[in-house]
C-alpha cells in the first residue's frame, strides 16, 4: 500500500478485502473531457467576440483586442493549471474495500475520506460511457454505488468508483457482497418479527371465535 491507503487501524473492526488505484486510462479521459469544455467555452466567447467586433460600431477595435488577450490568458492559465492539477488528483484517488464498507479516498490539498456502510447500500450500478469504451474498452468503466437515501436523485450516487478494470467483475463481486449481506439481514429480520406474526395471528384467530360466538347468542 501506498501512502494514500488505508490501513488496518484506520477502518477499525473491519477486514480489508481490497485496496486498490484507478486504472491509468481515466487520467486519459479526464484530459479529453477538459481540453472539450475549453474548446466550447473558447468557441463560444470566440464568437461573442467576432459578433461584437463585426456588428458593433461603437465598440473601440483596441478594447476588443485587448479583451481578447485577457479571455485568451485566461483560458490558457485554466488549461495549464488543469493540465497539471488532473495527474495529481487522479493520482490521490484510492478505493478500499472491507467486509463492511467501501471507501473512497482523494483529493489533493484536503484529502477526503467518504464511507459507504454495505447495510446501506441498495445496489451497485455498472455504467461504462461512450469514452470509457472509446479509451478503456469493453470492460472500463465506472460503478455508481445506490443507497436508500439517495435512490430518488438518479444522477446522484452515494459514491462512485472510477477507472475500474475489469468493471464487470468487479461490479458482480460487488452484488454478489451484497446479497449475501442482505440474506443475512432478512434472515435476521425474519427472526425478529416472527413472534409478531405469531401474535398477530393468535389475535385474529381469537376475534374470529368471538364473532362465531356472537353470531350464535
Amino acid at each position: 500500500m501506498d501512502k494514500h491507503e488505508l490501513t488496518q487501524s484506520e477502518i477499525g473492526q473491519s477486514t480489508i478485502l481490497e485496496s486498490f488505484k484507478p486504472d491509468s486510462r481515466l487520467m486519459k479521459i479526464y484530459f479529453v473531457q477538459f481540453y472539450l469544455l475549453l474548446i466550447l467555452i473558447v468557441g463560444g466567447i470566440g464568437s461573442i467576440i467576432t459578433i461584437i467586433w463585426f456588428f458593433d460600431d461603437t465598440l473601440d477595435k483596441d478594447i476588443a483586442i485587448i479583451i481578447s488577450i485577457v479571455v485568451g490568458t485566461v483560458i490558457l492559465s485554466i488549461a495549464l493549471i488543469g493540465s497539471v492539477l488532473i495527474p495529481f488528483y487522479i493520482n490521490s484517488i484510492n478505493y478500499t474495500l472491507t467486509t463492511h464498507e467501501v471507501i473512497v479516498s482523494k483529493g489533493i490539498i484536503t484529502r477526503s475520506k467518504k464511507v459507504v456502510n454495505f447495510r446501506n447500500i441498495t445496489n451497485f450500478n455498472q455504467k461504462i460511457g461512450p469514452f470509457d469504451r472509446l479509451i478503456g474498452g469493453d470492460n472500463f468503466g465506472t460503478i455508481a454505488i445506490e443507497t436508500a437515501g439517495m435512490s430518488g436523485q438518479k444522477a446522484r450516487p452515494e459514491q462512485k468508483l472510477e477507472g475500474v478494470v475489469p468493471v464487470r467483475e468487479l461490479t458482480s463481486r460487488l452484488r454478489a457482497i451484497l446479497m449475501k449481506m442482505k440474506g443475512q439481514a432478512a434472515v435476521t429480520a425474519d427472526m425478529e418479527t416472527a413472534p409478531a406474526l405469531e401474535e398477530e395471528e393468535l389475535l385474529k384467530q381469537i376475534l374470529d371465535t368471538l364473532k362465531d360466538i356472537s353470531s350464535k347468542i
